[in-house]
Protein backbone atom coordinates (compact mmCIF):
# COMPACT_ATOMS: atom_id res chain seq x y z
CA UNK A 1 0.00 0.00 0.00
CA UNK A 2 1.37 3.46 -0.81
CA UNK A 3 2.84 5.24 2.20
CA UNK A 4 3.50 2.05 4.17
CA UNK A 5 7.05 1.50 5.33
CA UNK A 6 9.06 -1.21 7.05
CA UNK A 7 7.90 0.16 10.42
CA UNK A 8 5.00 -2.25 10.12
CA UNK A 9 7.42 -5.08 10.77
CA UNK A 10 9.21 -3.62 13.79
CA UNK A 11 8.86 -5.95 16.77
CA UNK A 12 8.08 -3.09 19.15
CA UNK A 13 5.15 -1.68 17.16
CA UNK A 14 1.96 -1.87 19.24
CA UNK A 15 -0.74 -4.10 17.79
CA UNK A 16 -4.36 -3.12 18.41
CA UNK A 17 -6.51 -6.20 17.90
CA UNK A 18 -10.10 -5.22 17.16
CA UNK A 19 -13.13 -7.38 16.57
CA UNK A 20 -16.00 -4.98 16.03
CA UNK A 21 -16.27 -1.20 15.89
CA UNK A 22 -19.88 -0.24 16.58
CA UNK A 23 -21.38 3.24 16.23
CA UNK A 24 -22.21 3.66 19.91
CA UNK A 25 -21.70 1.91 23.21
CA UNK A 26 -24.69 -0.15 24.31
CA UNK A 27 -24.11 -2.05 27.57
CA UNK A 28 -26.65 -4.75 26.67
CA UNK A 29 -25.11 -5.45 23.27
CA UNK A 30 -23.77 -9.00 23.03
CA UNK A 31 -20.38 -7.89 21.67
CA UNK A 32 -19.88 -5.20 24.33
CA UNK A 33 -20.84 -7.67 27.07
CA UNK A 34 -18.21 -10.10 25.74
CA UNK A 35 -15.61 -7.35 25.52
CA UNK A 36 -15.16 -7.84 21.77
CA UNK A 37 -16.46 -4.46 20.57
CA UNK A 38 -15.46 -0.85 20.95
CA UNK A 39 -17.50 2.25 20.20
CA UNK A 40 -16.79 4.59 17.33
CA UNK A 41 -15.72 7.24 19.86
CA UNK A 42 -13.14 4.87 21.37
CA UNK A 43 -11.93 3.93 17.88
CA UNK A 44 -11.44 7.59 16.95
CA UNK A 45 -9.35 8.14 20.10
CA UNK A 46 -7.14 5.17 19.12
CA UNK A 47 -6.65 6.66 15.63
CA UNK A 48 -5.63 10.03 17.12
CA UNK A 49 -3.17 8.23 19.44
CA UNK A 50 -1.74 6.18 16.53
CA UNK A 51 -1.21 9.32 14.45
CA UNK A 52 0.50 11.01 17.40
CA UNK A 53 2.81 8.01 17.85
CA UNK A 54 3.78 8.19 14.18
CA UNK A 55 4.31 11.97 14.35
CA UNK A 56 6.64 11.56 17.35
CA UNK A 57 8.75 9.04 15.46
CA UNK A 58 7.62 6.04 17.51
CA UNK A 59 6.63 2.81 15.75
CA UNK A 60 3.20 3.27 14.24
CA UNK A 61 0.59 1.04 15.89
CA UNK A 62 -0.84 -1.69 13.69
CA UNK A 63 -4.62 -2.16 13.71
CA UNK A 64 -5.97 -5.65 13.09
CA UNK A 65 -9.53 -6.85 12.57
CA UNK A 66 -9.99 -10.54 13.14
CA UNK A 67 -13.18 -10.69 11.08
CA UNK A 68 -14.39 -8.92 7.98
CA UNK A 69 -17.74 -7.76 9.34
CA UNK A 70 -19.60 -4.99 7.54
CA UNK A 71 -19.68 -2.88 10.72
CA UNK A 72 -15.89 -2.57 10.46
CA UNK A 73 -15.98 -1.16 6.94
CA UNK A 74 -16.01 2.50 7.98
CA UNK A 75 -13.18 1.95 10.49
CA UNK A 76 -11.13 0.05 7.92
CA UNK A 77 -11.62 2.88 5.41
CA UNK A 78 -10.54 5.52 7.96
CA UNK A 79 -7.31 3.64 8.62
CA UNK A 80 -6.60 3.21 4.91
CA UNK A 81 -7.26 6.91 4.25
CA UNK A 82 -4.90 7.91 7.06
CA UNK A 83 -2.32 5.40 5.78
CA UNK A 84 -2.16 3.67 9.15
CA UNK A 85 -1.12 0.01 9.09
CA UNK A 86 -4.19 -2.22 9.09
CA UNK A 87 -4.61 -5.96 8.64
CA UNK A 88 -7.91 -7.73 8.03
CA UNK A 89 -8.19 -11.39 8.92
CA UNK A 90 -11.31 -12.58 7.10
CA UNK A 91 -13.79 -15.10 8.42
CA UNK A 92 -12.62 -18.45 7.05
CA UNK A 93 -16.13 -19.67 6.33
CA UNK A 94 -16.87 -16.62 4.16
CA UNK A 95 -13.77 -17.29 2.11
CA UNK A 96 -14.58 -20.97 1.65
CA UNK A 97 -18.37 -20.84 1.25
CA UNK A 98 -19.54 -17.22 1.19
CA UNK A 99 -21.48 -17.86 4.42
CA UNK A 100 -20.79 -18.30 8.15
CA UNK A 101 -23.08 -20.61 10.12
CA UNK A 102 -21.94 -19.23 13.48
CA UNK A 103 -22.37 -15.58 12.47
CA UNK A 104 -25.81 -16.26 11.03
CA UNK A 105 -26.94 -17.86 14.31
CA UNK A 106 -25.41 -15.05 16.40
CA UNK A 107 -27.19 -12.44 14.26
CA UNK A 108 -30.47 -14.31 14.75
CA UNK A 109 -30.05 -14.65 18.51
CA UNK A 110 -29.08 -11.00 18.91
CA UNK A 111 -31.77 -9.70 16.58
CA UNK A 112 -34.96 -7.91 17.61
CA UNK A 113 -37.11 -10.90 16.62
CA UNK A 114 -35.48 -13.33 19.06
CA UNK A 115 -38.07 -14.41 21.63
CA UNK A 116 -35.72 -16.45 23.83
CA UNK A 117 -34.85 -15.36 27.35
CA UNK A 118 -31.50 -13.60 27.81
CA UNK A 119 -30.27 -16.57 29.88
CA UNK A 120 -31.03 -19.08 27.10
CA UNK A 121 -29.59 -16.76 24.46
CA UNK A 122 -26.32 -16.40 26.43
CA UNK A 123 -26.19 -20.17 26.83
CA UNK A 124 -26.73 -20.75 23.11
CA UNK A 125 -24.01 -18.26 22.22
CA UNK A 126 -21.50 -20.05 24.41
CA UNK A 127 -18.74 -22.24 23.07
CA UNK A 128 -20.90 -25.39 23.04
CA UNK A 129 -23.23 -24.08 20.35
CA UNK A 130 -20.30 -22.82 18.30
CA UNK A 131 -18.69 -26.26 18.40
CA UNK A 132 -21.94 -27.90 17.29
CA UNK A 133 -22.56 -25.37 14.53
CA UNK A 134 -19.01 -25.56 13.23
CA UNK A 135 -19.62 -29.24 12.44
CA UNK A 136 -22.44 -28.33 10.03
CA UNK A 137 -21.95 -27.33 6.43
CA UNK A 138 -23.84 -24.20 5.31
CA UNK A 139 -26.29 -26.44 3.41
CA UNK A 140 -26.96 -28.60 6.49
CA UNK A 141 -27.37 -25.56 8.72
CA UNK A 142 -29.79 -23.88 6.28
CA UNK A 143 -31.79 -27.12 6.03
CA UNK A 144 -32.19 -27.46 9.80
CA UNK A 145 -32.81 -23.72 10.26
CA UNK A 146 -35.63 -23.87 7.74
CA UNK A 147 -37.08 -27.13 9.08
CA UNK A 148 -36.97 -26.30 12.79
CA UNK A 149 -37.49 -22.53 12.76
CA UNK A 150 -39.02 -21.76 9.35
CA UNK A 151 -36.20 -19.30 8.59
CA UNK A 152 -35.41 -19.29 4.90
CA UNK A 153 -33.19 -16.21 4.48
CA UNK A 154 -29.67 -15.65 5.74
CA UNK A 155 -29.10 -12.93 8.31
CA UNK A 156 -27.53 -9.70 7.12
CA UNK A 157 -24.03 -10.43 8.39
CA UNK A 158 -22.16 -10.32 5.08
CA UNK A 159 -18.54 -9.13 5.22
CA UNK A 160 -17.04 -6.44 3.07
CA UNK A 161 -14.03 -8.61 2.33
CA UNK A 162 -14.04 -8.27 -1.45
CA UNK A 163 -14.17 -4.48 -1.32
CA UNK A 164 -11.58 -4.33 1.46
CA UNK A 165 -9.25 -6.57 -0.49
CA UNK A 166 -9.58 -4.39 -3.57
CA UNK A 167 -8.74 -1.28 -1.51
CA UNK A 168 -5.79 -2.84 0.32
CA UNK A 169 -4.31 -4.55 -2.73
CA UNK A 170 -4.17 -1.46 -4.94
CA UNK A 171 -0.70 -0.26 -5.89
Amino acid sequence: MPGMTAELFLPDAPVLMLHRVLQKYEPDNYYFRRGTAISWTRFESLVVWAEAQRAKGFPTPVFTFDDGYSDNQAAFQVLLNKQLPVILFPVRDYIQTGFSVIDDMAARLNGPDCSLSPRITRSLLSGKLKRCLSALSPAEYRYYRARWFGIMDDADAAPFLAEACNLACMD
